[in-house]
Protein backbone atom coordinates (compact mmCIF):
# COMPACT_ATOMS: atom_id res chain seq x y z
CA UNK A 1 0.00 0.00 0.00
CA UNK A 2 1.20 3.58 -0.71
CA UNK A 3 2.34 5.80 2.15
CA UNK A 4 -0.09 7.27 4.32
CA UNK A 5 -1.49 10.52 2.90
CA UNK A 6 -1.18 13.54 5.14
CA UNK A 7 -3.43 16.15 5.70
CA UNK A 8 -0.64 18.70 4.95
CA UNK A 9 -2.66 19.34 1.37
CA UNK A 10 -5.87 21.22 4.32
CA UNK A 11 -2.87 23.54 6.54
CA UNK A 12 -4.46 26.86 5.44
CA UNK A 13 -7.80 25.07 4.71
CA UNK A 14 -9.29 23.82 8.42
CA UNK A 15 -8.10 25.06 11.32
CA UNK A 16 -5.70 23.70 12.72
CA UNK A 17 -7.34 21.39 15.52
CA UNK A 18 -9.29 19.93 12.67
CA UNK A 19 -6.29 18.57 10.77
CA UNK A 20 -4.78 16.56 14.37
CA UNK A 21 -4.75 12.86 14.33
CA UNK A 22 -6.93 13.32 10.78
CA UNK A 23 -5.76 10.02 8.39
CA UNK A 24 -7.05 10.85 5.11
CA UNK A 25 -6.59 7.50 3.87
CA UNK A 26 -9.36 6.72 5.99
CA UNK A 27 -11.73 9.13 5.14
CA UNK A 28 -13.54 10.47 1.80
CA UNK A 29 -12.37 13.80 0.84
CA UNK A 30 -12.29 15.99 -2.65
CA UNK A 31 -10.74 19.35 -4.02
CA UNK A 32 -10.68 20.86 -6.72
CA UNK A 33 -8.06 23.21 -8.19
CA UNK A 34 -8.12 25.51 -10.91
CA UNK A 35 -5.96 23.99 -13.34
CA UNK A 36 -8.20 20.31 -12.81
CA UNK A 37 -11.17 22.23 -13.58
CA UNK A 38 -9.50 23.34 -16.75
CA UNK A 39 -8.91 19.79 -17.86
CA UNK A 40 -12.01 18.33 -16.84
CA UNK A 41 -13.90 21.23 -18.78
CA UNK A 42 -11.22 20.61 -21.61
CA UNK A 43 -9.85 24.40 -21.57
CA UNK A 44 -6.41 25.36 -22.01
CA UNK A 45 -4.53 25.48 -18.77
CA UNK A 46 -4.04 29.16 -17.80
CA UNK A 47 -7.26 29.90 -19.30
CA UNK A 48 -8.96 30.53 -15.81
CA UNK A 49 -7.89 33.67 -14.08
CA UNK A 50 -6.64 33.95 -10.38
CA UNK A 51 -9.65 36.56 -10.02
CA UNK A 52 -12.07 34.86 -11.60
CA UNK A 53 -11.36 31.43 -10.19
CA UNK A 54 -11.26 32.57 -6.37
CA UNK A 55 -14.96 34.46 -7.04
CA UNK A 56 -16.10 30.67 -8.58
CA UNK A 57 -14.50 29.35 -5.01
CA UNK A 58 -15.94 31.76 -2.84
CA UNK A 59 -19.45 31.63 -4.44
CA UNK A 60 -19.67 27.64 -4.86
CA UNK A 61 -17.56 26.30 -1.58
CA UNK A 62 -19.99 25.46 0.85
CA UNK A 63 -22.92 24.32 -1.84
CA UNK A 64 -19.72 21.62 -3.14
CA UNK A 65 -19.27 20.79 -0.10
CA UNK A 66 -23.14 20.06 1.39
CA UNK A 67 -23.53 18.45 -2.38
CA UNK A 68 -20.82 15.81 -1.66
CA UNK A 69 -21.87 15.47 1.38
CA UNK A 70 -25.23 14.39 0.40
CA UNK A 71 -23.73 12.15 -1.91
CA UNK A 72 -21.90 10.37 0.48
CA UNK A 73 -24.87 9.85 2.72
CA UNK A 74 -26.66 8.57 -0.86
CA UNK A 75 -23.94 6.03 -1.32
CA UNK A 76 -23.83 4.76 2.32
CA UNK A 77 -27.42 4.57 2.10
CA UNK A 78 -26.86 2.45 -0.63
CA UNK A 79 -23.94 0.45 -0.15
CA UNK A 80 -25.97 -2.98 -0.37
CA UNK A 81 -25.95 -2.92 -4.27
CA UNK A 82 -22.48 -2.32 -4.55
CA UNK A 83 -21.78 -5.09 -2.53
CA UNK A 84 -20.24 -8.50 -3.78
CA UNK A 85 -21.14 -10.55 -0.48
CA UNK A 86 -25.18 -11.16 -1.68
Amino acid sequence: MSEEITNDIFEGLLPPDRLKGVNMDNCLWQYIEKEHMEVNCNLEVGSINEDEWHEFVLRFQDSFANYISELAVEYWENRKQWSDDE
